[in-house]
């Protein structure tokens, strides 16, 4: 998959960053397809697909410019605010929705049996949470559920698990996802479960 000329890669002689540029690059590289293709935006990206729809239809089979890419990855941005929100010290709630992979995926390792995306989440991932997270205070799961039904929302909206933790403080969750004994032991599991993770931090009203 091509990044987007200037992220994470030096911007071609003569482009330019502009909305009519970032078009001209998706179209080039989508003419190389020699088929139509489906086209999903995200947050910004999804004018960059309207405007590729509607000057080149004839590349696009279905286009998306608002859809959600799934997500397995800390947010900084999202995460560094909700640290200047948030007095340390004040017990956070971490409310996780998590899409499970059919087969755990490690990357190449060898060095863990295969197993589904679930087991490596219980099985794995969370005692190897709890270990880790012990140093660092009262950190406890205080709700995990399977998803069994979409009631309000879209129906293709698909979710496995539910998870409710408790922490301390979002000073605590913030130096615990960096803690060299979380990556090591506990990360490597998380990713190779997830499929797709929504995370969000909140607060006590009452």
């Amino acid at each position: 998959m091509p990044v987007a000329a200037g992220l994470r890669s030096a911007p071609a002689r003569g482009f330019e960053p502009t909305t009519t540029g970032y078009r001209d690059w998706l179209i080039a590289r989508l003419e190389a397809f020699r088929q139509p293709v489906d086209l999903v935006g995200h947050d910004w990206g999804g004018g960059h697909v309207f405007n590729v729809a509607m000057t080149r239809p004839d590349l696009i089979r279905d286009a998306h410019p608002g859809g959600n890419m799934p997500a397995t990855e800390i947010n900084q941005e999202g995460l560094d605010a909700a640290v200047a929100a948030i007095p340390a010290g004040s017990p956070v709630f971490m409310i996780n929705l998590l899409r499970f992979r059919d087969q755990a995926d490690y990357g190449g390792r060898t060095d863990f049996a295969p197993c589904t995306g679930r087991e490596a989440y219980f099985a794995r991932y969370l005692p190897a949470f709890n270990e880790t997270a012990s140093p660092y205070g009262t950190t406890e799961l205080v709700f995990g559920g399977n998803v069994v039904g979409s009631v309000v929302g879209p129906l293709d909206e698909v979710w496995d698990g539910v998870g409710l933790v408790r922490y301390p403080g979002i000073e605590v969750f913030q130096k615990l996802i960096v803690d060299s004994a979380y990556l090591a032991q506990a990360e490597p599991h998380r990713a190779a479960a997830l499929a797709d993770w929504r995370l969000y931090a909140t607060t006590s009203l009452f």
